[in-house]
């Protein structure tokens, strides 16, 4: 493209080089007004005056004197200049008209053109050559970066660099990937691997923006094989490490139909499902990983509510009791079987393992919250608003007890106090859907319809189910 716009540059100043030279020549073979008439009284001047007695006639220039103010070419970038005058023409020899001399002219700016043209293919080939080798040497520092990578074993999953690689081998990295990625940019080469591999080094470095950029720009070149599933999952995790946790799903659902993903991947595709109150998605998705060693301790939670959410309490005690055989003693999954079992109807074994989980952790508020829980479905509200103000006690910024209060006050007609409860519990989770629809109740306690319709507008934009 630069060369295209050189020779055209070029072709303009022949173009005006030629025009001032038609100019200068009208000037130099008549009056200042360059006209037909001025210079057929020149020519008249130069071959028809009368010799003097004695005296030979004027010999005329060989060349017609119009040759005199022609304009040589010249190289481009020159500034053109005349011709010097030749030796006058014989007497009687008519040289070439004007529209000749033009005519040889554009001739010879023809050629020049030509010969420009010739250069310019040249040089577009020294430039294809020079854009090879300069691939090549990306290439090679490409390829000396990842043998560096396997040699020292770095983690090729963002989600396992959670430590700076120690030693040198930081600086190694830092002396191939910052040369590499500046060539990339400044020569807009390198190919989809160049992209992968500056990815993972800003991974390394802790910019998860600048990973995602470069994983993005590898998928977009076209990067294939298991590379691809590899960006797919590193994209994810970059993204995830950036919050943006639906972005992260949706790179992590491109390879979800392979074999033994890893669990972390599976699990936070789990947890944005959950968000999303997509249940039985979540439990599937988790359920692919209850069997494996490295299981986190929140599938098992998670499936559990999961179940719960889905009305299935009897597998949700279940996850529990699996959970509790590879994490025995863990008071989380303890209350997590607390309202399955008060919805089977086991209250006597709900209050042992309530017990229990107090035992090993008193200042667990779920304990106390997830009796109260039970108490509210059974219209206990007495009971149920001890319990929650216990549980608020030992955690005074627990959202879902506040909203249980707000509950029991619009039962009991209290809906400014309510209003109250479910506000406090909104602030501390925006996405609460359940505390706004709640709080339309108390407002049409209130008689403030107006308000009861912007919150179940509210309510219905976080949870479509409340249409």
């Amino acid at each position: 493209m630069e060369v295209v716009l050189v020779l055209s540059g070029l072709l303009v100043g022949f173009a005006l080089g030629f025009w001032i030279a038609s100019r200068r020549r009208d000037g130099a073979v008549g009056p200042a007004t360059g006209s037909a008439r001025g210079f057929s009284e020149l020519q008249l001047r130069t071959y028809d005056t009368a010799p003097e007695a004695g005296v030979a006639a004027v010999t005329p220039s060989s060349q017609p004197l119009a040759q005199a103010a022609a304009v040589a070419v010249v190289e481009p970038g020159d500034v053109p200049t005349a011709v010097p005058p030749e030796p006058a023409p014989e007497a009687g020899h008519v040289g070439p008209s004007v529209e000749e001399l033009r005519q040889q002219e554009l001739e010879r700016l023809q050629k020049s053109c030509s010969e420009l043209g010739a250069r310019a293919e040249e040089l577009e080939s020294q430039a294809r050559r020079m854009r090879r080798w300069a691939g090549a040497q990306l290439q090679r520092s490409t390829e000396q970066l990842e043998a560096l990578w396997k040699r020292e074993k770095l983690p090729t999953r963002v989600h396992e660099m959670s430590r700076e690689p120690v030693g040198g081998v930081m600086e190694q990295v830092r002396e191939l990937a910052e040369p590499l990625g500046e060539w990339s940019d400044e020569l807009g080469l390198g190919g989809a691997d160049v992209s992968y591999w500056m990815g993972l080094w800003h991974a390394l470095e802790g910019r998860p923006t600048a990973a995602v950029e470069g994983f993005e720009q590898a998928l977009r070149k076209g990067i294939e094989g298991e590379k691809r599933r590899e960006t797919q999952l590193a994209l994810g995790d970059a993204l995830w490490l950036l919050d943006r946790r639906k972005k992260a799903r949706d790179a992590y659902r491109q390879v979800l139909d392979r074999k033994r993903l890893p669990g972390v991947v599976l699990h936070r595709c789990a947890q944005v499902a959950f968000e999303e109150r997509s249940y039985a998605e979540a439990l599937s998705l988790l359920e692919s990983i209850l069997e494996r060693k490295q299981t986190p301790l929140q599938a098992f939670t998670m499936a559990s509510l999961a179940a719960a959410k889905l009305g299935d309490h009897a597998k949700a005690v279940a996850l529990c009791e699996a959970g509790l055989k590879r994490f025995p003693d863990t008071p989380i999954l303890l209350t997590s079987m607390l309202v399955p079992l008060g919805q089977l109807g086991q209250r006597e074994r709900m209050q042992e393992v309530c017990a229990r989980a107090r035992e090993l952790d008193p200042k667990l508020a779920e304990a106390p919250f997830s009796i109260a829980v039970v108490r509210l479905h059974d219209n206990d509200l007495d009971g149920a608003g001890e319990l929650l103000n216990e549980a608020l006690g030992l955690r005074p910024d627990y959202p879902e007890a506040l909203f249980c209060l707000g509950v029991i006050c619009n039962r009991r007609g209290e809906f400014r106090k309510a209003l109250e409860y479910f506000r406090r519990a909104v602030a501390l989770k925006p996405d609460y859907a359940e505390a706004y629809y709640n709080m339309k109740d108390s407002y049409d306690g209130l008689r403030d319809f107006e308000s009861s319709i912007a919150m179940l507008k509210k309510a219905v934009q976080l949870n479509p189910e409340y249409r």
